[in-house]
């Protein structure tokens, strides 16, 4: 089984990066995200002068948007380097496609080969699905089997809509005002059930991507119980809003022991 991988979003400041660039190769992905709707939502100009400083964090960022036109991404990609888009809103087929396109043309036009990258969030509503208390992580609210089997459904449906279209999958919690980072986990025994789906649908490797109330007191639970092998944190990584060096330290060797790699936490 390989490695578990790691993504940490929601990335605000000078100060996130450098906590991040501590941890060298132990993070996988920096998520960015670029829109007006999220509290952590952060600038092109501001993501561009972060990633001069932190070059090598480049090829791992993640620029996040919601229901955002073509045109828009492209010129946030264009600015920053970015290569890969996580797209969490209600976004259509045909703006993925336009997406590529203008993307691919613009690539071509420059002169480079390089490939642009999608995850599609799929949400997982608190109404029908189990909740959790964000602090303890015990489960405040039961729903019934017919309620979880249609959710259930309705996930596999829009996987087959997405699956021969974007790169990865991600799931996260959905709150009535919120569009993510809530900190709280839904019901994770949908998790099987949707990764053997995406798995059947597809002959090439789509990983799937969990978030909503990650953090390091549950995360074997999700490596070793569900076989996740795509753990993304924003809130749970943070204190006071901002990216903590010892929560990190925490997760990362906790994954690390989940891995049976070890974890070797780098120093700068």
């Amino acid at each position: 089984m390989s490695r578990a991988q790691l993504k940490i979003c929601g990335n605000q400041s000078w100060d996130d990066l450098k906590v991040l660039q501590t941890y060298g190769d132990q993070i996988n992905h920096v998520g960015f995200i670029f829109t007006k709707q999220s509290k952590r939502v952060v600038s092109a100009e501001q993501v561009s002068s972060w990633l001069e400083e932190y070059p090598s964090l480049l090829e791992k960022a993640v620029a996040v948007f919601l229901n955002q036109e073509a045109d828009e991404i492209l010129q946030i990609l264009g600015q920053t380097g970015i290569q890969t888009v996580q797209l969490h809103g209600n976004e259509s087929l045909d703006t993925v496609n336009e997406l590529i396109e203008k993307h691919r043309f613009e690539m071509e036009k420059k002169g480079y080969k390089g490939t642009l990258s999608i995850w599609k969030v799929l949400h997982v509503h608190t109404d029908v699905m189990k909740r959790w208390d964000a602090t303890h992580n015990q489960g405040i609210e039961e729903v019934g089997e017919q309620a979880f089997v249609q959710k259930v459904e309705q996930l596999q449906q829009d996987i087959q809509t997405w699956v021969n279209h974007v790169d990865a999958f991600l799931l996260d919690t959905q709150v009535k005002g919120s569009v993510g980072g809530t900190g709280m986990r839904f019901d994770w025994r949908i998790l099987p059930l949707l990764a053997d789906f995406i798995e059947q649908l597809s002959d090439k490797s789509k990983p799937l991507w969990i978030a909503g109330g990650v953090r390091p007191e549950n995360v074997e639970e999700l490596i070793q119980g569900y076989g996740i092998r795509g753990i993304d944190i924003a809130s749970g990584a943070e204190v006071n809003g901002k990216k903590d060096a010892l929560i990190l330290k925490r997760l990362i060797e906790r994954m690390g022991e989940e891995n049976g790699t070890g974890a070797v936490i780098k120093s700068t």
